[in-house]
């Protein structure tokens, strides 16, 4: 086709296929993609057609390619396609390997690499009238052909040898952590902003200071639930009406939470913020507490919370359990179980979002094409009528880990035994924090880590054999964790203690380890900054557990200044195992002989939730 009607054809493509677009309405099973090349273009329509049968879905497709040949697209289908497809490509220009690819693009299509620009915006310029053109001339002709697709056995091929020496690497630029702005309203509510001027593209989230100490016993998805809720419906939107505006503005809304604060947000281009903006304040300010929207999610929830135990490798909810205790706030799973989720009533939601929805206890964060004051003007404008102080949180109990030594979440007939070792950790405001963060990479937080060499590399195991610190609220915890061959999971036990021994002061970390752990955690931060949405989610969880808002610039630094002698120090003092736990997931008997010929005596039988 032409380069002219190439975006058009891009448009058509997805007025055809988008979610709720034509062809999804037809049951075709369709999907589009135009693949272009230098000097021609190839509009493929895929489809799987199980429900209607390869005639009528080829009748289907033909007869929406025809429609939008004859009539055009409507004026809400294009602003749709507009905002949709443009705030794809800016999205893809927030990574290395997008910007790179746009670069070939406008090079390979438009000329010249200069015209990025151009190339991104392409769709902003498409008319209806351009769209009914180009389908009339490119799409809805005799021009194509209909090609069946089989299974069938692909044949192995010869890899090409690659001839010369590779190119040399250029320096590493050094990397300048992003600067946090703050403003706050009259209301209490705070302002967070990062200014990215690089592309006309937002990210917002909104995070309330909500944790497990909040949340009622018995009720513990009580929070999530709310958060949730809130995507539902308002006093003056239903729920289709929210996802119709949602789809103009190319914005998604989702909730999220962990033990530390629930929160709720979405990205979307500069153009369309103020809407969008005003579109999540009517959520929060003006919820809508029908029991049936309730129920509706409710039993969304009760589905996955039934269709837990098919995730073998969640260990985190049993190893809080066992770390903190199963009646300890920290110790109960956020997500519920099904008991906790239908102990949980309309009326519940409500008188939970009047206590901690408040807007004294959130805290509004932007990061993308905006500056502070641009942002303080818009969060007045949506949220300055928010009122209300939120009511404090319950004191937090003392620590009841579970007694015993070992435990079994039992999956009869695994091929795996999931292995984990729990130990006690710390907070991130531990004077201990940086340096067990610097021992934990060490010991199981790199390919070239203990655990990785001695499990995967040498015994050949496991995949992967990992270790993390786990820091939530005062407390935390130290995991270290594999899931390896059944047959082998005494081995592993023996392994693990022996190379927390190691760390622990029988082989302390070498100067060597040292600076590889702490190059891996200097190198790999400057990625949680790469994309819009993952600097707004760090910085507004920050926020929520009362880190200062320079730490993102200091990381590097603090790191940097860690001494070996400090590392060993906190190894020394974690690295223990005589407080060592050990929970397995796997074959009962091949667990219980396991735990027999490691010396751990009884083990202790717990679901996935970490319940007995």
């Amino acid at each position: 086709m032409r380069g002219a009607d190439h975006a058009a054809v891009e448009v058509a493509a997805f007025l055809l296929t988008a979610p709720d677009a034509r062809l999804s309405k037809t049951d075709a099973g369709a999907s589009t993609e135009v693949l272009a090349f230098e000097n021609a273009s190839v509009f493929v329509v895929d489809a799987a057609p199980e429900t209607i049968g390869l005639d009528r879905a080829e009748a289907a497709i033909a007869g929406e390619i025809a429609a939008l040949a004859r009539d055009g697209p409507g004026e809400e289908e294009m602003v749709r396609a507009r905002n949709n497809l443009e705030s794809a490509e800016m999205a893809k220009l927030e990574s290395q390997w997008g910007t790179a690819s746009a670069i070939h693009d406008a090079a390979a299509y438009l000329g010249s690499a200069d015209r990025v620009s151009a190339w991104v915006s392409r769709h902003s310029r498409v008319t209806a009238a351009d769209v009914r053109r180009a389908a009339r001339e490119w799409l809805d002709t005799a021009n194509r052909a209909t090609v069946v697709v089989r299974r069938e056995t692909s044949s192995a091929v010869g890899q090409p040898s690659l001839d010369g020496p590779p190119p040399a690497f250029r320096s590493e630029p050094a990397f300048e952590p992003p600067e946090v702005q703050e403003a706050r309203l009259p209301n209490g509510l705070r302002i967070l902003v990062v200014e990215r001027r690089a592309l006309p593209r937002v990210s917002v989230r909104i995070r309330w200071k909500v944790t497990a100490m909040h949340v009622p016993p018995g009720k513990e998805p009580l929070g999530l639930l709310t958060a949730a809720a809130l995507k539902r419906g308002t006093t003056a939107r239903d729920s289709a009406s929210i996802d119709r505006e949602l789809s103009s503005l190319a914005a998604s809304f989702e909730a999220s939470g962990d033990l530390e604060s629930l929160g709720l947000g979405f990205d979307v281009l500069s153009r369309n913020l103020p809407p969008a903006l005003h579109l999540m304040a009517d959520m929060v300010l003006h919820p809508s507490s029908g029991p049936k929207r309730f129920a509706d999610d409710k039993r969304e929830w009760l589905d996955a919370a039934e269709s837990a135990g098919s995730q073998p490798d969640d260990f985190h909810p049993a190893a809080a359990a066992i770390g903190f205790g199963p009646k300890h706030p920290l110790g109960r799973r956020p997500t519920g179980t099904v008991a906790s989720l239908r102990s949980i009533v309309a009326e519940d939601a409500v008188a939970f979002y009047r206590r901690y929805f408040r807007p004294d206890n959130a805290a509004l964060t932007f990061v993308g094409g905006i500056t502070l004051g641009e942002a303080e003007r818009l969060a007045r404008a949506a949220f300055g009528s928010w009122s209300g102080a939120a009511e404090p949180a319950a004191a937090a109990p003392p620590l009841q880990p579970e007694s015993g030594r070992a435990f079994l979440i039992e999956r009869p007939g695994a091929a795996q035994t999931l292995v984990v070792a729990i130990l006690p950790g710390v907070s991130r405001e531990h004077p201990d924090f940086l340096p067990l963060t610097v021992a934990d990479k060490a010991l199981g937080g790199m390919f070239s880590a203990r655990m990785m060499q001695r499990i995967r590399q040498d015994l050949g195991i496991a995949y992967f054999a990992n270790s993390q610190l786990w820091p939530v609220a005062a407390h935390g915890l130290w995991l270290a964790y594999s899931p390896v061959q059944a047959d082998k999971a005494a081995v592993a036990l023996a392994e693990f203690d022996a190379i927390l021994r190691g760390i622990g002061g029988g082989r302390p970390v070498a100067a060597e380890e040292l600076a590889l752990a702490k190059q891996a955690l200097i190198r790999e931060y400057p990625s949680a900054f790469e994309e819009s949405p993952s600097p707004a989610d760090l910085i507004s969880r920050q926020w929520a557990r009362g880190e200062p808002m320079e730490a993102p610039r200091t990381w590097p630094r603090r790191i940097g200044a860690v001494t070996l002698e400090e590392v060993n120090a906190a190894a020394r003092r974690y690295a223990r195992i005589d407080r060592r736990v050990v929970l397995l997931t796997g074959d009962r008997r091949v667990a219980e002989e396991a735990a027999r010929a490691h010396g751990l005596g009884g083990i202790a039988l717990l679901y996935p939730d970490g319940s007995r």
